[in-house]
């Protein structure tokens, strides 16, 4: 197999094993852009209450869905009884037992995603 260039086909040469022949250069050109499928991601979760709504969606910019969901409450309300109640491929979604109180961003969470 020929030396690997940037702009060559390095999935091909993953797959095939042969990364002896790869240049550091190469691989970060070909693979800059990939995240890492076993990475997680983290933010801030603000929402308002309504005094109806139970659950609430957010985001996590995963490849996939996230195996695990963890919530750090950082409001008093946010520390009420809640879950985590599903998980797809996008975003997340955090269940109450009991609606929030109607306030503005008065749910606030720290989380970390990953799968």
């Amino acid at each position: 197999m020929a030396d690997i260039e940037v702009g060559q086909n390095r999935p091909t040469l993953v797959a095939q094993n042969d990364l002896k022949k790869a240049t550091p250069a190469a691989i970060a050109a070909g693979f800059k852009d990939a995240k890492d499928p076993f990475e997680g991601t983290k933010g801030v979760m603000t929402k308002t209450g309504d005094a109806s709504a139970v659950t609430f969606t957010q985001a996590h910019g995963l490849l996939a869905a996230p195996s695990g969901v963890s919530l750090t409450a950082r409001t008093q309300v946010a520390a009420a009884i809640h879950w985590v109640s599903a998980r797809d491929a996008t975003t997340f979604t955090v269940s109450f037992a009991s609606a929030p109180a109607s306030a503005a961003n008065n749910i606030v969470f720290d989380w970390v995603a990953f799968i």
